[in-house]
């Protein structure tokens, strides 16, 4: 190997030493970019699930009124005559209407189940088949308690008048009959479905 041989190679390696140690140090940040444009839009996802079907208005709601009932046995039963699916395809709401002259003065609705007669009472309900004749349908049965230990009251009572409203909902839509709207008063479900307030 020559002289210039070697100086050559000698001058090759420490251009690639000197190279390489200004590659490994770091250098300040250079200003930021501009923003981009912004990219074209995406495809439309796909179509969610259907949510549950409300209830429908008032289309098919009944109404059934019952006049003045009296009973020793706390309890009284409505002729409804619904079958299982009706039953299990509607909502049924109950009232009982009380008015009295005597103070407190008392003209209202009250839901069943709820108040009773007295602050010694309260009612309950079932949907029962009849006891007699036809069996396959439902009448709807109120019940009058003690508070006390919820017992029959077998004192004397009356319902003054009775109504009771069936509002059909979808067959089968187990969750829009778990997800129904609670009324506080008649009135409120009275103006709901539009349905006559006395």
């Amino acid at each position: 190997m020559t002289k210039l041989d070697f100086f050559k190679r000698a001058t090759l390696i420490a251009l690639c030493v000197a190279m390489m140690s200004s590659c490994a140090k770091d250098g300040k940040d250079g200003a930021q970019g501009e923003q981009g444009a912004t990219g074209a839009q995406g495809a439309q996802g796909p179509q969610g699930e259907q949510g549950i079907q409300g209830i429908p208005g008032n289309a098919g709601v009944m109404m059934y009124t019952y006049e003045s009932k009296t009973s020793t046995t706390g309890r009284f039963d409505y002729e409804l005559s619904m079958t299982e699916e009706e039953v299990i395809n509607s909502l049924i709401y109950a009232y009982r209407y009380h008015y009295s002259m005597a103070p407190p003065r008392v003209d209202r609705w009250y839901p069943v189940p709820g108040e009773g007669l007295t602050d010694a009472s309260y009612t309950t309900s079932a949907l029962n088949r009849p006891v007699t004749g036809i069996r396959t349908t439902y009448n709807y049965v109120a019940y009058l308690r003690n508070i006390s230990d919820g017992s029959l009251v077998t004192a004397e009572s009356e319902f003054q008048k009775f109504r009771i409203i069936v509002v059909p909902i979808p067959e089968g839509n187990i969750e829009a009959k778990s997800a129904a709207q609670e009324f506080g008063s008649y009135a409120e479900l009275a103006e709901y479905y539009g349905l006559p307030q006395d």
